[in-house]
């Protein structure tokens, strides 16, 4: 929908406080910047204005009209998620907790659908001390919740599993004191393994079961998407919706190349798979 039937949408009935979701989602994680250079969404709660207006337009771009756009991004650590909290965390920086609310707002206003990210999975503070930080996670939810249409646990949660349970749990943490929204769930890399215990993310009972999304990783680091092509990903795409029935999956990150023919053909071959969202 071009953005001035958008602007008049909201003049007949009201802007939404979030987005009502079509069928599919399109959720791009990287995009290429003004000089060429690739960029990612986790960081978008610290990108300038302008910063994020380019993301926002590049998120809307990527998306067919029968996808909503939509947006994953971190809402930890403070250095790169606009300074939400202050130290110790989860101390609540109130001030910067409103400017991330404006800043969610105006990805609805511009269409796009909401999924923050609560964790990272390389740094302090980790998701598996979620139960820690409760009162600060219900604070920033309720703030911002009612723009969101999902929460996501951590990037790459496998990494920092110490067993199935240990991920649910925290999973349940979250549908606790966020609650009220469509989607709770997690980033995971296929195959990737935990450097806490045995665990590896396989599908079946590897997924949490509490999980009705999952923001899907290929088994390969992104920078290698140019190199497996089309075929091959397409392969591992149908084994992970294949091994992972009865749960929304967005087939999210699979190249770093993302202006590339490569990467292009890439999103199309999993468009032909259907799943809930593409990357």
């Amino acid at each position: 929908m071009w953005d001035w039937l958008i602007d008049i949408w909201h003049w007949l009935f009201g802007k939404p406080d979030k987005m009502r979701l079509k069928d599919n989602i399109c959720m791009p994680l990287f995009y290429s910047g003004s000089s060429g250079n690739v960029l990612n969404t986790w960081t978008y709660l610290n990108m300038s204005h302008s910063g994020q207006e380019q993301c926002r337009r590049m998120i809307k771009a990527a998306a067919r009209s029968w996808e909503t756009p939509a947006i994953t991004f971190l809402l930890s650590p403070s250095n790169e998620a606009g300074g939400i909290f202050d130290e110790p965390f989860p101390t609540i920086n109130e001030s910067d907790l409103e400017w991330a609310c404006e800043a969610i707002e105006e990805l609805v206003e511009d269409g796009i659908a909401v999924f923050p990210t609560l964790y990272t999975d390389d740094k302090l503070p980790w998701w598996y001390d979620a139960r820690d930080h409760m009162a600060g996670w219900k604070r920033v939810h309720e703030v911002i919740g009612k723009h969101v249409n999902g929460y996501m646990l951590s990037i790459e949660s496998e990494e920092q599993a110490a067993s199935i349970g240990e991920l649910q749990d925290r999973i349940q943490v979250m549908r606790e004191v966020m609650p009220g929204v469509d989607y709770y769930g997690t980033h995971m890399h296929w195959k990737g393994k935990s450097k806490r215990s045995s665990y590896r993310w396989l599908g079946g009972s590897t997924t949490p079961e509490n999980a009705n999304l999952i923001l899907a990783e290929n088994s390969w680091h992104p920078n290698q998407g140019d190199r497996m092509g089309v075929e091959k990903l397409k392969i591992e795409a149908q084994a992970i919706i294949a091994n992972n029935s009865g749960i929304k999956l967005v087939m999210q990150e699979y190249n770093m190349n993302p202006a590339g023919s490569i990467a292009q053909a890439q999103r199309e071959a999993l468009r032909e798979l259907k799943p809930f969202g593409v990357g």
